[in-house]
């Protein structure tokens, strides 16, 4: 399945932890496998590097002007080596408000950025979304995952 093809990291701004609003906690406990790393924190940055080495490919799930389709890299890992078959892709979900997530997101310019089809609004009402297409980091997860089955 999906998962055994794809481990999801949230890369979250160290802020974002204790905020009762932040959605991206809430990943770790519904998708298995799915790590909360922090910014800022040497451990969960060494662990981050540790995953990035170990995954066959790196998506950011970021909307840059760079950034592509998340449906364009199925057909992209369908041409694959059965060897890289064998490792995860790794999907990295930038955590925090959406200057933070523009900062933070920064720091990954030599890794490929997706982004998904959202629906018009976010449905997610405990936080008001900054901008019309924006969602939170659990819709913005779901429909990764939809886009890369």
């Amino acid at each position: 399945g999906l998962l055994s093809r794809v481990r999801v990291v949230v890369w979250m701004h160290v802020c974002e932890r204790k905020r009762a609003t932040n959605t991206g906690k809430l990943l770790e406990l519904v998708l298995p496998g799915c790590e909360v790393l922090l910014r800022d924190v040497r451990a969960d940055e060494a662990r981050f590097e540790e995953l990035v080495c170990a995954s066959s490919r790196v998506i950011v799930l970021f909307p840059s002007h760079d950034a592509v389709p998340a449906t364009s890299v199925v057909k992209a890992n369908s041409t694959r080596d059965v060897e890289e078959e064998d490792r995860p892709m790794l999907a990295v979900l930038v955590d925090g408000t959406w200057r933070q997530a523009h900062r933070m997101q920064r720091n990954f310019q030599h890794l490929q950025k997706v982004v998904v089809t959202p629906p018009e609004r976010s449905e997610f009402r405990w936080r008001k979304q900054a901008g019309r297409g924006r969602v939170s980091t659990v819709e913005a997860a779901a429909q990764l995952m939809v886009d890369l089955e």
